[in-house]
């Protein structure tokens, strides 16, 4: 699923064909979210969930966070089989019929959907700009290249992060940085530069038009500026989930709720933006408040 195209021509084919049995290989964003989205199909009636890591949006989740997720959507009739790929299709006169797994396992199909991701093709430009460590496309803070005729924004650009000391670079990979940031590259182009200010965000809305709805709100980041994991909490209770990601100084530099109300997502955005600093094992008193 690369292209709004695919996923129109995914529904129209979803709409006019028999279709049962379902596989998504891949365990991230849009391998969660298709896989969501055929469990409200009235025809599919098994869904296979492939991908190679030990759990649900690795580069996200925390496992504590992953474990909630995957009985949610486990509770909803989707098997999740980790640690393992999508070795090849099987079938023959255009009908496909199984895949067979890394493992030597066969599963009978009649759809496979592949949400696999992506990378930046910044080797288009090599040469002619600085190409971050990340492998973006490094710009300013008004998203300029280091040539100023051409500029970047959204999964290609490698942006100042502007609430962290450090000032670092960083590449995010979301349709809200992707809107954002297409709009503050165009005033640039236009003679208008604002500079680029912009807390990572990253959110799904899993299930929502069920009766129990699946969403999470993260802001921030996960990861210190070498790289190496921030110190992580989880607190939740039997209906949500949420997260903090600490600095040494007990600052927090990311936070993720699953679950959470309007004011639990505005909150935790605020802890990011202001550096809060949050007492050991305490999870701040307004936010259980509203939670």
């Amino acid at each position: 699923v690369r292209s709004e195209k695919d996923a129109a021509d995914l529904v129209s084919y979803l709409e006019t064909s028999e279709i049962s049995k379902a596989v998504v290989i891949g365990g991230g964003y849009i391998g969660m979210e298709c896989a969501a989205i055929l469990a409200g199909w009235k025809n599919v009636q098994s869904i296979d969930m492939v991908f190679p890591e030990s759990h649900l949006m690795e580069r996200l989740f925390p496992v504590e966070v992953a474990d909630w997720m995957e009985e949610n959507l486990k509770k909803r009739g989707i098997n999740i089989i980790k640690g393992v790929t999508v070795e090849k299709t099987i079938g023959g006169d255009g009908v496909l019929t199984a895949v067979q797994l890394s493992n030597g396992s066969v599963i009978e199909t009649n759809l496979v959907i592949a949400g696999l991701g992506a990378k930046p093709n910044s080797e288009l430009l090599q040469g002619q700009v600085n190409i971050s460590s990340d492998g973006g496309i490094e710009v300013d803070e008004c998203l300029r290249s280091s040539n100023s005729s051409i500029f970047s924004c959204g999964d290609a650009a490698s942006f100042p992060h502007k609430y962290f000391d450090d000032q670092r670079h960083m590449r995010f990979e979301h349709i809200d940085n992707c809107r954002l940031s297409a709009v503050h590259a165009a005033k640039s182009m236009l003679g208008k530069p604002e500079a680029y200010v912009y807390v990572p965000f990253f959110y799904s809305r899993l299930f929502e038009y069920g009766a129990e709805p699946v969403v999470f709100n993260f802001y921030g980041n996960q990861l210190a500026p070498d790289g190496s994991q921030l110190d992580l909490e989880c607190f939740s209770d039997t209906l949500r989930i949420g997260a903090f990601w600490l600095d040494s100084k007990r600052v927090v530099r990311g936070a993720l709720i699953c679950n959470g109300s309007q004011e639990n997502y505005e909150e935790i955005s605020m802890l990011v933006k202001n550096n809060t600093v949050l007492e050991k094992g305490r999870v701040p008193a307004s936010l259980l408040k509203s939670w």
